[in-house]
């Protein structure tokens, strides 16, 4: 028996390895760096600073603590060898480089995790085969290559998240209270891990119990017994999890020695100044364009192909609902993390939507499964299939996963070859340290500037007084923050408009981005984000953007204006 299966599992682990080195290739992107180029990345100082606080007297952030307290473990050897010293920690570049690499290593590992819980899920509902086409899917998802190599909590929290759904399978099989217990105690470390994982398990614990009173109520006809609405509430199966899951939460989030912390972080990301563009209208019509918005994101993070066949692997599940009642109630709680996250917050993402991409990858391994596996046992058996055939599906198959490699192997390219390497070592060859520059956007847009330069400005919302107030020698823009962000008319829109044309007595002297090969990403789509197109939104637009340097050309330039 253990023979049998060897050349199975021997795929899985091919496609473990397989998801490593797609992980881990261009892991370096923007290192070294105090900042790094990610949107959203946590950085190695935000964990210091909680370890010196020892994550209490009024410690917060804004995510949750629990990868925190992992990632603080990791920096635990660096912080010994260098014997607590926390300033040198923060202020040396290459041991903070170094804790960099650490964290975006985890990252890897939980992303390559992630493919096996992928396959240990489709596995609960399907074959082994589709299960090994599913894994095979999410090792090339494109969101999966981008966050399982830098610090973002997506992967993370994701990670738990399917962690759960297997025990949330488990539990609607057999109803034991250890799944149960394991459900609870893992989706409270979700949570505990990035907050927006809450929506997956709002509308799931009533779904569960709807199906514990059928599981009952089967058990109970046979046993001519009728199970009672107040036995099942005071059962074990509901009572310990909740306290599970309860207890779990409060001690992650260290509530009772952290409880202001605690508190500043709800208000946080409840009362946040965080601006989101575009949102959508909290009316019909703006919830219809947000859902049609979301399956564009979700085929943009697939790519056509794999979209193609994880959609018809639902359509056929859909078509056949009892046959496929397991997997199908998969969708409960990504129902309810879009009913009570996504139209809450009435935006979605292309990394907000990732965990639909991950259990749509079973559908998609599934109708693979029963369309290749089928055909080889009825070719051995009974019904001979003509050998012309097999090698046009065979190359139908090859296809579709060598696009879909190159598809998401695009990410590791633009990473390699960001634009921002190019222009650095133009502007160590022709801009001396001690000149004066303005930067427009976030410091993760631009190139590494406050390492070499020691007079920069950096600013988010730049306007023509920036300008006024100091007569800066360069300018420098990017086109992942530029006059696409602002309002016609505006401040900030007349800044970026004047400086083009170059009535602000500053002249192009340098426009960069690199154009690599292979890249099959739709830049278009991309770059439409703060258009009202709202085509793609995603954070990939900042990899690989174009880099202008603006330098004065008039000393009395401005005069004029």
């Amino acid at each position: 028996m253990i023979q049998r299966f060897q050349p199975q599992h021997r795929l899985l682990v091919t496609i473990l390895v397989l998801s490593v080195c797609l992980y881990c290739d261009g892991m370096g992107w923007g290192l070294p760096s105090f900042s790094g180029w990610a949107v959203d990345e946590v950085l190695p100082s935000q964990v210091l600073r909680g370890m010196q606080a020892g994550f209490t007297n009024g410690w917060s952030e804004k995510y949750p603590p629990f990868h925190f307290y992992l990632l603080a473990i990791l920096y635990l050897p660096v912080y010994w060898l260098n014997h607590g010293d926390f300033t040198k920690l923060t202020e040396d570049l290459e041991i903070y480089t170094t804790v960099f690499y650490l964290g975006r290593s985890l990252s890897v590992l939980m992303g390559a995790a992630i493919v096996g819980l992928i396959y240990i899920l489709a596995r609960e509902v399907y074959s082994q085969s589709s299960a090994l086409w599913s894994a095979l899917m999410t090792a090339v998802l494109l969101p999966m290559v981008y966050y399982a190599k830098v610090v973002n909590l997506d992967v993370p929290y994701l990670f738990w998240v399917m962690l759960s759904l297997i025990f949330y399978i488990r539990i609607l099989k057999a109803h034991l209270l250890k799944d149960y217990l394991l459900f609870a105690i893992v989706a409270a470390i979700a949570v505990a891990t990035k907050d927006q994982a809450y929506g997956f398990y709002i509308l799931t614990p009533f779904f569960i119990l709807w199906r514990y009173y059928q599981f009952l109520k089967q058990h109970a006809d046979e046993q001519r017994q009728s199970p009672i609405w107040i036995h099942i509430l005071r059962d074990p199966r509901l009572v310990y999890p909740l306290l599970a899951g309860i207890i779990t939460f409060v001690l992650l989030n260290n509530i009772i020695f952290n409880w202001q912390g605690f508190l500043r972080h709800l208000e946080l990301i409840t009362t946040g100044s965080a601006r989101v563009v575009p949102r959508y209208e909290q009316t019909l019509g703006g919830h219809l364009q947000m859902f049609w918005q979301s399956w564009r994101h979700i085929r943009f993070a697939s790519g056509w192909p794999l979209y193609i066949v994880c959609l018809v692997g639902l359509i056929t599940a859909l078509c056949k609902p009892r046959q496929h009642a397991l997997a199908l109630m998969l969708w409960v709680p990504l129902i309810s993390y879009y009913l009570t996250y996504i139209t809450v917050i009435v935006f979605n993402d292309v990394r907000y939507l990732l965990a639909i991409n991950l259990i749509l990858t079973i559908f998609g391994g599934q109708w693979l499964a029963q369309h290749l596996v089928p055909m080889q046992i009825q070719a051995q058996i009974n019904h001979p299939i003509p050998r012309y055939r097999w090698p046009w599906r065979s190359l139908a198959i090859s296809l579709i996963f060598i696009y879909s490699f190159f598809y998401s192997y695009s990410i590791n390219v633009l990473m390699k070859h960001d634009s921002r390497y190019t222009v650095e070592a133009w502007m160590a060859a022709n801009i001396p340290e001690e000149a004066s520059i303005l930067a427009t956007g976030a410091k993760r847009y631009l190139p590494r500037l406050e390492e070499h330069y020691d007079h920069v400005d950096i600013a988010m919302e730049p306007t023509i007084a920036h300008l006024e107030q100091y007569p800066f020698e360069y300018v420098i823009t990017t086109s992942g923050y530029d006059i696409r962000r602002f309002a016609p008319g505006s401040p900030q829109y007349e800044f970026f408009d004047q400086l083009e044309q170059g009535t602000l007595g500053y002249q192009k002297v340098f426009a960069y981005r690199s154009q690599p090969w292979p890249d099959l990403l739709n830049h278009q789509e991309l770059g439409e984000r703060y258009l009202e197109k709202r085509t793609i939104h995603s954070n990939f637009d900042k990899i690989n953007p174009k880099i202008c340097i603006y330098a004065r050309t008039q000393q009395e330039g401005l005069n004029r204006l």
